[in-house]
């Protein structure tokens, strides 16, 4: 009996729930089906099998804490604890990552899920060491080193603006800020140490008029209120800050700056060596294999593609092939069916009997039901059923319509230097790849002697996306344009939001509104990125990645500088609400990711009262640990980065935050890998190159803005009339909120007039003295050296978008003509067969949430499933069938034999020398 013709276990079903498919012809199929029925029914209500583990003398603390606790609160009775307990062990045994205890050397290597043959354990927060991380994959292992990298170069960075932080709270500026120091405000207290400037005066401008000016204060005293009026005369006098820059702060600055572009430009070249090391450290199924991007449609006999790539292999050795067919629409019915009946069984009463040949009698259902209904929601069993039976029509009609042609073609070697040979052989430039027109290509190099292939190194089998291989390239760019608009409507949206709190004079909510947008940004991009297509779990983290990134940007940084009147740039109205989102950044991000409500009441809440009645599989359900994205950590960690980096010349305080915050998401983000997180696919580089491009465009912010703010000191659009001598004298002006007359003293001296000052709102690039004009408000020093931070800004962005998107550039028209692949890293000399147990092959596979493990889309009857799939199943008595799509449970009646192998995608396993027996 072919073992993908077991039929599965219904996930969720009740133990007496019965549920009629439609019959097999083959009678070892309906023993089979009958067997594993009353298998179930033999074990208890809520039973689900976890057998043969080897016992664990450590749990998590949150389990020895919650399931005696809850089990006494919440009057569990044997069966009900025994179901909690059961999600407990799938918790620790399918979704928290484990080591192999006993592993040869001492070497701790990450176990598969639900490991049973080895002694495993999970992971101590404590005990695990950096190098751990490399058994998650290059993507995860480069974002942990990438945090304490950064840490490092924000450490010097904030001793190098040591000076700049005792200086902004000396003496020589401001006074040394007594209005800060003498506050028992917070809010006041924190920024001191910035450019907060309180040394103002009030002085006559004639020229001047009052809309250049910012009117957004109650009191006419606020620093915010940069003009009063005399009620005796009606004349008008302006706000003139006093506080005098000095050369010191921006050669402090200029060096930081200097610093951070060289350590990243070191850190770059690092991690690409560690890009290499966590390669070689970790063998994975993309070090054997390669991918056929062009294979022809009818070739979709793995036979024929194991012969053809067996001369590339010293011995011969091509271990399996997979090919994957453009069978996407059959496969989405398939699994829209396992989910309906999943569905329809936990609507159902114990004891209650399911025949998807009778089916339900319509039901009555109230009038809030019948509304819900139409948005999908609280859908009744006998709808569900009329669903069912519409799919299963579906399938039929898909599954009439023909055979489907190959779209991918995964060749898997047994040894490094068979896919290394192969791909020096046959990797061509892309023109030659399409044209299939090529004089350099020998005869034996072409497939069938006349396709010229396009092949690449392949993605980890974990990181592909199965049911989106193979989309039109059109397609895919329609989709990419439209997400990039929504996600532009989203930024210009919060903008305007922004905008309209803070005209309310509502600095404090207009932070609070950030950070919570914040919060909110990657479910919304995430929802948005959704509807893209892409081959790999890389390529959508990496357009992520770039869409979280640029709203949070905008967000965080960019919209609050935007709405910020250039003359409050030194007051509270704009530091404060930077000191506010470099806290939530330190501390509400981390807490509210190491709290997670949602989890918590998922497995202490929703999990006990699943467990009393409830099926095992949906006990299970609340234990799938949070979802989390590479992407979205590193967005997080840019979004911190940028706006340190945006402020950073008249906030240095900004170095000491964000190393804080940067070292305690390094802490919380460890826990929650190995105690909270979902499993992650073990996608490679991408995400982490991107971010290298993104960290390089957060120092040159930093190198193009820090021109600009020493370019406006200070920010008072106000300079020097020498043709107007005013007289000191003292006005009478009248409180805004109706109180008594507050008398002001004007400065006596020279007359000022109105003057621009706000060069990057005027759009001049670069922020030269120049710019000026006949009215000058930059002192001698301060002019030297903004023209010094400008013209450097100007070739730090020319080494930028030379060193990188020209280079981008150039690669990208040079492989056109010519082969893009280069060896990376060491052969280690380690057969493919002899990571059994710690590696795993292409078999197309689909997460669902109704099941513990992964649906195939392919027989498993034909590749040795123990070396090619990375867990083991938790019913280990009957093995893989029960996941496979190709089984009587999906298709039965439908297609027949092998007829129903032709809709699948083929994966073929091979002995060396051979086909499997």
């Amino acid at each position: 009996m072919a073992q993908n013709d077991v039929p599965p276990p219904i996930p969720g079903s009740l133990a007496s729930i019965s549920i009629a498919t439609t019959s097999s012809s083959d009678q070892n199929t309906h023993e089979i089906e009958q067997a594993w029925i009353r298998k179930q029914t033999h074990q208890s209500t809520h039973a689900k099998t976890f057998t043969s583990f080897i016992p664990d003398s450590r749990h998590s603390w949150e389990r020895l804490l919650s399931v005696p606790l809850l089990s006494r609160l919440c009057c569990m009775d044997r069966h009900a604890r025994q179901a909690y307990e059961r999600g407990w062990e799938y918790f620790e045994r399918y979704v928290l990552p484990r080591y192999i205890v006993d592993d040869e050397g001492g070497v701790t290597h990450k176990a598969e899920s639900g490991e049973r043959e080895k002694h495993t354990r999970l992971y101590s927060f404590h005990s695990s060491s950096i190098n751990m991380f490399k058994e998650f994959g290059v993507g995860v292992g480069l974002y942990f080193g990438n945090l304490i990298t950064l840490s490092v170069i924000l450490a010097v960075a904030a001793i190098m603006n040591i000076p700049n932080i005792t200086s902004y709270a000396g003496q020589d500026w401001s006074a040394g800020q007594q209005t800060l120091k003498s506050s028992s405000n917070f809010n006041d207290i924190v920024l001191i140490g910035s450019a907060y400037c309180d040394l103002t005066s009030f002085v006559s401008c004639p020229t001047c008029d009052i809309k250049n000016f910012n009117e957004d204060a109650t009191s006419p005293l606020s620093l915010d209120n940069r003009y009063v009026q005399d009620t005796a005369t009606g004349n008008f006098y302006f706000r003139k800050n006093n506080c005098v820059m000095n050369a010191n702060f921006v050669i402090v600055d200029y060096a930081t700056i200097v610093f951070i572009f060289i350590a990243f430009l070191v850190m770059a070249w690092f991690q690409k060596k560690a890009e290499v090391a966590f390669d070689e450290a970790k063998q994975t199924a993309s070090d054997y294999s390669l991918t056929v991007l062009d294979p022809c449609m009818d070739a979709t006999n793995p036979d024929e593609w194991q012969r053809f790539f067996a001369r590339y292999e010293p011995d011969g050795g091509v271990i399996a092939v997979t090919v994957a067919v453009n069978n996407r629409k059959l496969t989405r019915l398939l699994l829209q069916q396992r989910q309906l009946r999943y569905t329809i069984t936990t609507k159902l009463m114990v004891d209650e009997v399911y025949d998807e040949e009778i089916g339900f009698e319509k039901q009555d259902v109230p009038v809030f039901t019948r509304f819900a209904n139409l948005f999908g929601l609280m859908l009744p069993a006998h709808v569900l059923h009329e669903q069912l039976m519409d799919v299963q029509d579906k399938i039929r009609q898909e599954a009439a319509s023909g055979s489907y042609g190959a779209d991918r073609v995964y060749v898997t070697f047994e040894t490094e230097e068979g896919q290394r040979n192969a791909l020096n052989k046959l990797s061509v430039g892309l023109i030659a790849a399409v044209t299939d027109a090529s004089g350099k290509v020998p005869l034996e190099d072409r497939f069938r002697g006349q396709n010229i292939l396009k092949v690449v190194e392949s993605t980890e089998p974990s990181a592909l996306r199965w049911d989106q291989i193979g989309v039109p390239t059109c397609q895919k760019y329609q989709e990419r344009f439209l997400s990039w608009v929504a996600t532009f409507a989203v930024i210009l949206g919060a903008a305007f939001t922004v905008y309209a709190i803070n005209r309310g004079q509502h600095e404090i909510w207009t932070a609070v509104f950030i950070s919570v947008f914040n919060t909110l940004i990657p479910i919304i991009c995430t929802i948005i990125n959704s509807f893209e297509s892409h081959a790999s779990e890389g390529g959508a983290q990496e357009s992520l990645y770039m869409k979280i990134s640029l709203a949070r940007w905008s967000n965080t940084a960019i919209i609050v500088f935007v709405v910020t009147p250039f003359t409050s740039v030194l007051t509270k109205k704009l530091l404060f609400q930077v000191y506010t989102i470099l806290f939530a950044d330190l501390v509400t991000y981390p807490l509210y990711r190491i709290l997670d409500p949602i989890s918590y009441v998922s497995r202490w809440v929703l999990g006990p009262l699943a467990s009393k009645g409830g099926s095992q599989a949906s006990v299970n359900s609340y234990f799938g640990g949070a979802e989390w994205s590479v992407a979205e950590r590193y967005t997080d960690t840019t979004k911190t980065l940028f706006l340190c980096f945006y402020y950073a010349s008249i906030y240095p305080a900004a170095y000491v935050f964000t190393l804080v915050a940067l070292l305690f998401n390094f802490i919380v983000d460890k826990y929650c890998l190995i105690r909270m997180w979902s499993p992650h696919p073990m996608i490679g580089p991408k995400v982490a190159e991107t971010s290298r491009l993104f960290f390089i465009v957060c120092a040159l912010t930093h190198a193009v803005l820090s021109s600009y703010w020493w370019s406006g000191f200070p920010y008072d659009n106000l300079c020097v009339d020498s043709s107007i001598t005013t007289a000191g004298t003292v006005i009478t002006v009248q409180s805004s909120s109706g109180g008594s007359a507050v008398a002001i003293t004007v400065s006596s001296g020279p007359g000022y007039a109105y003057c621009d000052q706000d060069l990057i709102r005027a759009a001049r690039f670069p922020a030269l003295p120049s710019w000026q004009g006949s009215r000058l408000w930059m002192t001698e020093g301060q002019a030297d050296m903004v023209w010094v931070v400008g013209i450097s800004s100007v070739v730090a962005l020319a080494f930028v978008f030379l060193g990188f998107f020209g280079t981008g550039i150039i690669l990208t028209t040079r492989h056109l003509f010519k082969a893009s692949y280069k060896e990376s890293g060491k052969d280690q000399g380690i057969p493919f067969t002899s990571c059994r147990g710690k590696i795993s092959g292409y078999v197309p596979a689909f997460d669902v949430p109704f099941c513990e493990h992964p649906l195939l889309a392919c027989p498993v009857d034909t590749f040795d499933a123990d070396l090619l799939l990375d867990w083991v199943p938790a019913n280990g008595e009957v093995g893989y069938g029960p996941y496979s799509l190709c089984s009587d449970y999906d298709l039965g009646g439908v297609v027949e034999g092998e007829t129903r192998r032709e809709l699948f995608s083929r994966v073929k396993y091979y002995e060396m020398g051979g086909e499997r027996g």
